[in-house]
């Protein structure tokens, strides 16, 4: 995570309770980084793996707190084609 943080932060989007790199807040307890969704090619098989987890409690509590809200179309990011999808570097 610590790479994340660091280019998010020089990107000007630094994370929320993030101490060293980000905006301290009494909100969370732990860095505000959550993979929504992860999808990749398994690499002896070729199948595509997506695994989704959705917003843990304490990120919903401190959104409400701060009047945020995800886009009500967040799932149509699903729906992106692999081949439109960012490819790793081989």
């Amino acid at each position: 995570t610590h790479q994340i943080r660091v280019h998010a932060a020089h990107a000007g989007l630094p994370l929320l309770a993030d101490e060293v790199y980000g905006v301290e807040s009494s909100l969370l307890s732990r860095h505000a980084l959550h993979a929504w969704r992860v999808a990749f090619s398994h690499p002896a098989s070729g199948e595509r793996i997506q695994v989704s987890a959705p917003l843990p409690d304490d990120f919903s509590k401190a959104m409400d707190q701060l009047g945020l809200r995800l886009p009500a179309d967040i799932e149509r990011l699903a729906d992106i084609p692999p081949s439109q999808q960012a490819k790793s570097p081989s």
